[in-house]
């Protein structure tokens, strides 16, 4: 205990500006009240919070479980309480050796959801739903209950618990002088619980600034800068804890407080989220929203129904890797909200970058693969006026500036010029412009994104579930799926299911005529499930280009490029991105995305239609 009971201390003393004391764009402001559990008494308290503990852990399905209603609220705030044998034979071992482990690290106070939220309050419960990234966000630090299917299991080993653990040190005396150590197994490499499985968690670990995590019987410290654990927390005096454990960029629970909005790392949190569970469909929303909740301050327009409304074009083409279930809760059918399970983005990792990554060689920078372009005017509709609002889908003013060097930047920016020598690259591909803006920490950036000077604020209204705009139509259809590339079919690991999976299959689309046009992905791995020679609506949602790279890591998935011979030798690929509709009356439904080659649409005959989705 004496060894775990120095990180945060270490953390207090080594970390400051990057794991606390930070910044108000890197924070959220302190809840102006909260209940919390004081560890000393043992009881419920609201107080003004200075510094408190939380708990993220797994319910289970505990029979007469202790929770927090308006009946018992007044009785649960009396000295001694929660220790009560009345009331302790109710309180599920985790969060009973929760409250004993924030004492022995010193801390006072400790928030629990099922205690301190009063549960059939439902203003209250509101109120706390809408805190919940202030609440994990300022905790002090976040104890992980990783372990086990349930409340109950514990935090085992933590003393004064009443269950103990099963650890065991590794170690291999060689002589009196040397003694090695089995190096300890990182936490992504160990099998997965229940707790990295639930929906609710997710957002819970992410926004935690500093984790201490009880997984597998071993014990974790996760901060923004370092990765500790147990078997090498005695860090001997004077030495720089930095220095013995860094924790690795790109972490899975990692999120990053942007000035700008950071389309790739929405579309990571959102992908990684999906797969997870929940007992409750109708909490897909509210178990994400409090990421949401700081990814708005930089997004402009914010999110509607998950989906951001700068980046909709984008948004709009998630897409299932296996096969969906739809959730019961009736959400927008082209809302990634809609299903359950695995899923991605059409272009992820090819047009949803704002910053340069480094290609082959820390020194060379790649241009996006992809580009995408609007061709729609969305609307929303006001669920308590009815008025149609224009989406503010606007990020394709903000790239122009890096195809027209003749346009004036925003006040600001400034671009410059990378040059740049492989011999893979083309003559057009030595000279990279980029641009920089002080407000953003010397970043290089693909294009003048929007930055704020201060947190943006969305406006408050709700939102209905149906999208309105005018399109292109066509009736295509279905034909054979394609085999044997990246982009359909295949076995894979899936994480909602934990366990291997058939890839969902994309199919081609063909007019009238026989003659292909596109690609549709499907929710369907078996080739029986594909709508072979049925019509299908299909309606345009943006365009798009891609260019082939140096490497062809783009032409890998479209698989079109690879397949179609008439596009083998295409460098420069024109298409328009599509979706499936079905109609019910006067509503439509999605039923997929895909994409057509622009060529090929622009032969056949198109219609304008409105469309109202549902």
């Amino acid at each position: 205990m004496w060894k775990v009971s120095r990180w945060p201390t270490c953390c207090d003393m080594d970390h400051e500006g990057v794991c606390h004391t930070l910044p108000a764009w890197k924070t959220l402001p302190h809840s102006s009240s909260l209940i919390l559990v004081d560890v000393d008494s043992w009881r419920l308290v609201s107080v003004e919070p200075k510094q408190y503990v939380a708990l993220s852990y797994v319910w289970g399905r505990i029979l007469d479980i202790l929770e927090t209603t308006k009946a018992n609220f007044e009785v649960l705030q009396q000295p001694g309480a929660l220790a009560s044998p009345g009331v302790s034979s109710r309180l599920p071992r985790t969060v009973h050796d929760a409250i004993v482990l924030t004492k022995a690290m010193n801390q006072r106070y400790l928030w629990v959801d099922r205690l301190c939220i009063v549960q059939d309050d439902y203003e209250n419960k509101k109120a706390q739903l809408d805190r919940m990234a202030s609440i994990y966000t300022r905790s002090y630090f976040t104890i992980v209950a990783a372990d086990g299917s349930d409340a109950d299991h514990g935090l085992r080993g933590v003393p004064g618990t009443a269950l103990s653990r099963n650890y065991e040190e590794n170690k291999y005396r060689f002589s009196e002088q040397c003694t090695m150590m089995q190096a300890p197994i990182p936490e992504d490499k160990l099998d997965t619980k229940d707790w990295h499985r639930r929906g609710w968690t997710f957002q819970e670990r992410v926004l935690s600034n500093r984790n201490l995590i009880f997984f597998h019987d071993q014990v974790f410290w996760e901060c923004r800068s370092s990765l500790w654990v147990e078997a090498i927390a005695d860090i001997a005096e004077g030495a720089n804890p930095l220095k013995i454990s860094k924790r690795k960029g790109g972490d899975r629970h990692d999120l990053q407080f942007s000035k700008w909005p950071d389309l790739h790392q929405y579309a990571n949190l959102v992908q990684r989220y999906n797969s997870r569970l929940l007992s409750f469909d109708s909490d897909a929303l509210y178990a994400f929203s409090a990421v949401l909740q700081v990814l708005s301050r930089s997004f402009p327009c914010g999110f509607l129904h998950g989906l951001p409304e700068f980046f909709f074009d984008f948004a709009l083409l998630w897409a299932p890797v296996f096969p969906q279930k739809r959730r019961a809760h009736r959400f927008p059918s082209w809302s990634w909200l809609s299903h359950e399970g695995d899923m991605s983005f059409l272009y992820y990792n090819k047009c949803d970058e704002c910053v340069f990554k480094a290609g082959v060689g820390s020194h060379i920078r790649v241009p996006p693969g992809v580009e995408l372009a609007p061709l729609v005017e969305w609307y929303k509709t006001s669920a308590t006026s009815g008025d149609k609002v224009r989406i503010g889908n606007a990020y394709a003013a903000h790239q122009t500036a890096r195809r027209d060097p003749t346009l004036a930047l925003p006040p600001g920016w400034e671009s410059r010029i990378h040059r740049q020598t492989h011999a893979n690259l083309r003559s057009d591909q030595e000279a990279v412009v980029y641009f920089l803006n002080d407000k953003a920490w010397g970043t290089a950036f693909i294009y003048p994104v929007p930055l704020a000077d201060e947190p943006l604020q969305t406006m408050e209204d709700s939102w209905g579930p149906n999208l309105s705009f005018r399109t292109a139509r066509r009736f295509l259809v279905g034909g054979p799926a394609v085999v044997g590339h990246v982009e359909s079919g295949g076995h894979g690991w899936s994480s909602h299911r934990d366990a291997e999976a058939a890839g969902c299959l994309t199919f081609s689309l063909h007019d009238a005529a026989g003659d292909w046009v596109g690609v549709m992905r499907s929710n369907a791995a078996d080739e029986r499930d594909i709508p072979l020679a049925e019509t299908c609506e299909v309606v345009l949602l943006s365009s798009g280009v891609a260019h082939d790279d140096p490497w062809h890591t783009t032409r890998l998935q479209f698989a079109e490029l690879l397949v179609r011979d008439e596009l083998r030798d295409v460098v420069v690929y024109e298409f328009f991105n599509v979706m499936w509709i079905k109609r019910e009356g006067d509503v439509a439904f999605r039923l997929g995305v895909g994409r057509v080659w622009k060529e090929a649409w622009e032969r056949g005959l198109s219609e304008r239609v409105d469309v109202v989705l549902g």
